[in-house]
């Protein structure tokens, strides 16, 4: 089990970085305080890893939340492992709700949102492996910034070589 706490004082920040991105912010100072736990869980071949974290980033100056910082974020891991070649993870993530703005909008609430994830890897030789994803499985709706919806399920592949 992991388990941390945070807390930040940074004074006069002139980027932050959000999970989407820097954006410049012009603040004179921001708090930060967080809790973020995770455990990893193994039975044979098969390992969870349950995540839960907390964050409060304020404006010390207005008390206002920072914008494209979500309070919550909390997700699992399902992963398995039958054979030394292969991999399978299952990934279910939620984002809590959080604040962004654009010129048009000006400050908008996006809704927290859900999504799943499933990988196989794929062993080949020991430095060589083919792996096969699917980012959100069922097809969640969803902005991580104003005005740009998520593109649904998207399945991708690809080779890993190592030296």
């Amino acid at each position: 089990m992991e388990a941390g706490v945070l807390r930040h004082r940074l004074p006069r920040p002139d980027r932050f970085q959000s999970r989407c991105g820097s954006k410049l912010v012009n603040l004179s100072t921001v708090h930060v305080r967080g809790i973020e736990t995770s455990l990893d869980m193994t039975w044979g071949t098969l390992t969870a890893t349950p995540r839960l974290s907390y964050t409060n980033a304020r404006n010390q100056l207005t008390g206002a939340g920072l914008r494209d910082v979500p309070s919550w974020l909390a997700g699992a891991t399902l992963l398995w492992r039958p054979t030394t070649s292969w991999a399978v993870s299952f990934d279910l993530n939620h984002v809590g709700s959080l604040v962004d703005n654009a010129v048009p909008t000006g400050d908008v609430t996006l809704p927290g949102h859900i999504r799943a994830d499933l990988a196989l890897d794929y062993k080949v030789l020991p430095n060589l492996a083919l792996n096969l994803g699917v980012d959100n499985l069922f097809g969640a709706h969803y902005e991580e910034e104003v005005g740009f919806p998520a593109p649904g399920t998207v399945v991708r592949g690809g080779v890993r070589a190592s030296l």
